[in-house]
């Protein structure tokens, strides 16, 4: 579904939304499988089985696919051939009830588990492309549990009502190690991340089609209870972390104006500390908990005024709270004792003074009105357009940058608020708005053959969201708001049967996104340095154009092959629009080759048939050209070869 969907997909359907929904069993035996097997030793093994319950009133689908593959990323540093490597296996159930007692009553019944191994795929990108390789010395991958239990309830109360319950619940559950350097040397321990959120959503919808009218209005209730928790060590050089020798005479002699010779039994006391405890270790650990609760009331009328001309209006009346704690604590535990009563009391003062916690507490409420309003015009019953206004949000919320949270706390440069907020510690973002209006073509043409369809779009943000890296740093970065920003641009798509077995399609898209104001970090950091002027910038990751061009001939010896060719223009990593940090354009060709007869299909395939090399994501470069720490180039996927098995019953 393109475009906001805010009066139909519930909560910040922004720009657009993908609707997946899985098999429903039917009323006979039925099943399908596959295998599948590739380079890089990608497997991939499926298969579906329906099972008839009750006759014409219960049946039951179970579903599981799994896949393997060691990636295409090798780690020299830990002689890993699989550093990219992903696992994932997924099971299903489905159970479909259309009882005989209520005949216009169907449930629809899911429960589905997956389990996610990923490993990283970031590279060297100075050996790019001659090479895919990390120096990474830590272990690096993210592991990923879910459950997902839905319920969706339609009952027809007569041939024009339809009631429609839809009911859902997520728990996910997530751990990974990260190697934060990134390099060979650096950290000794990873960094440690576990997070979980657990989802519930209720949406309860009436529905009318007549004869002129069709309507719907509805509630919808959502609540997320989420959090996630860093832990890292780490070890830095005592020196950096010590007090210097003034403000030790101060603490041991409890004076403001220490003598000479009380500064040089200060100085001395320190070297010896130095000496003794070269190294400190430091314990980082990170919180943040995020609860949310959205509510909203719902509706769309369309109406036909004529046999040509339709008039659709819908709203919908949205009401959120987040409850965030973002909360960062260090501890400096203390060294052995040394024997020197003096050293070991700096060594005690060393850990007192750099262990502690923060804690920040926001809670907001933002609520919006979201209006819809379209005009369709049939000229034919091949040719429409239609003229639309749309206008959809995304709630605020308060950000934090633990880059820079971990260093305020060690130093207790900020207590409050408003000083972290002036050294890029946290950053409280407001809801974005969008404006959306758009032109659209539906058009048939030679009996159906050919169908064109075009959209010419604009968008205005009001408050547009976005994330501003204060660094080289990925990881020094905040969300904040710029005031106005556009986006324009128009889409073609046409798709042909020129001749029986033969299916072609064809599409083009482009985008011009521009902002119009700084963003709102601007004035407030205390360092001018990363004072951003966004404006006349394009949009992070939004490439200029986008085309496909494909399709699929079926001969009648059951002998068949698809072509599929995209282009994707490049794009900045940045809203800063750093040049050193650019997405690079591809263009992939996929081709197969395959035969099919009755249940059997076998196919040859073959992805990036011309094996086009380019970073999918290019990290911003230091000043000398090197990647930042934490930066990570991640390359797009090479030419696979592979087979593919497919039968059912």
């Amino acid at each position: 579904f393109r475009g906001p969907q805010s009066t139909i997909q519930g909560r910040n359907a922004l720009i657009g939304a993908v609707v997946a929904r899985s098999v429903d069993p039917g009323n006979d035996w039925s099943g399908k499988a596959q295998l599948r097997y590739g380079e890089f030793e990608s497997v991939r093994t499926s298969a579906a089985l329906t099972v008839p319950l009750l006759e014409d009133q219960l049946s039951l689908r179970v579903a599981g696919d799994y896949t393997d593959t060691n990636g295409f990323v090798e780690n020299v540093t830990r002689f890993e051939d699989d550093a990219a490597g992903a696992q994932t296996a997924t099971g299903r159930a489905k159970l479909y009830i259309t009882p005989e007692a209520v005949p216009d009553l169907d449930i629809r019944l899911n429960l589905t588990y997956t389990d996610v191994t990923r490993g990283t795929a970031g590279i060297e990108e100075a050996l790019f492309p001659d090479e895919r390789v990390t120096f990474q010395n830590l272990p690096d991958e993210n592991r990923t549990e879910t459950v997902l239990a839905s319920a969706e309830i339609n009952y027809d109360i007569s041939d024009k009502f339809t009631l429609t319950s839809v009911t859902a619940y997520i728990d996910t559950s997530l751990d990974g190690d990260f190697d934060v350097d990134g390099g060979p040397g650096g950290a000794t321990q990873p960094l440690l991340s576990t997070s979980s959120d657990e989802i519930f959503s209720q949406e309860l919808r009436l529905s009318y089609q007549g004869d002129k009218l069709n309507m719907f209005f509805g509630g919808y209730y959502f609540s997320s209870n989420g959090s996630t928790v860093f832990e890292s060590t780490d070890f830095a050089n005592t020196a950096e972390l010590a007090p210097d020798a003034a403000t030790l005479a101060q603490v041991f002699f409890s004076t403001l104006t220490p003598n000479a010779a009380q500064l040089a039994q200060a100085n001395a006391v320190r070297t010896a500390f130095l000496s003794a405890v070269p190294i400190v270790q430091i314990d980082s650990n990170t919180v943040q908990n995020n609860d949310i609760e959205n509510a909203a009331l719902f509706g769309e009328a369309s109406y036909d005024l004529t046999d040509k001309l339709t008039v659709t209006l819908g709203a919908r009346i949205d009401f959120e709270n987040i409850d965030q704690s973002p909360t960062q604590g260090l501890s400096f535990p203390e060294a052995p004792p040394t024997g020197n009563p003096q050293v070991d009391a700096l060594s005690a003062l060393t850990a007192e003074a750099f262990t502690g916690e923060t804690t920040i507490d926001a809670d907001n409420d933002f609520n919006a009105f979201l209006p819809k309003a379209v005009i369709t015009y049939n000229w034919t019953e091949d040719l429409s357009t239609s003229l639309s206004f749309q206008r959809a949000y995304r709630a605020g919320g308060l950000a934090f940058n633990p880059f820079r949270l971990q260093a305020a706390v060690a130093t207790g440069s900020a207590t409050t608020q408003a000083e972290l907020e002036t050294q890029g510690v946290v950053s409280s973002f407001d809801p974005e708005f969008t404006n959306n209006y758009e032109l659209s073509i539906r058009s048939q043409w030679f009996d159906g053959r050919l169908t064109v369809n075009a959209n010419v779009f604009a968008i205005d943000y009001s408050d547009q969201q976005v994330v501003v890296t204060l660094s080289p740093n990925p990881d020094d970065s905040l969300t904040t708001n710029v005031a106005s920003s556009t986006l324009r641009g128009f889409e073609i798509e046409a798709f042909a049967n020129p001749a029986d077995g033969l299916d072609i399609f064809a599409n083009v898209g482009f985008t011009d996104t521009e902002f119009g104001a700084p963003s709102d970090l601007t004035g407030i950091l205390e360092d001018a340095t990363f004072v951003v002027d966004l404006t006349g910038l394009q949009f992070l990751q939004a490439p200029r154009w986008t085309l496909g061009l494909g399709g699929r001939y079926e001969h009648e010896t059951g002998l068949f092959t698809n072509l599929r060719v995209r282009y994707t223009g490049d794009a900045f990593n940045s809203v800063q629009n750093d040049p050193t940090g650019i997405n690079e354009s591809s263009t992939i060709v996929d081709l197969i080759i395959g035969y099919q007869h009755d249940n059997f299909t076998l196919e040859a395939f073959a992805e990036n048939v011309f094996d086009d090399t380019f970073l999918a994501s290019n990290p911003l470069a230091e000043p000398d050209g090197s990647i930042a720490q934490g930066g990570f180039a991640i390359p797009g996927a090479p030419q696979l070869l592979g087979v593919r098995v497919t039968g059912n019953f």
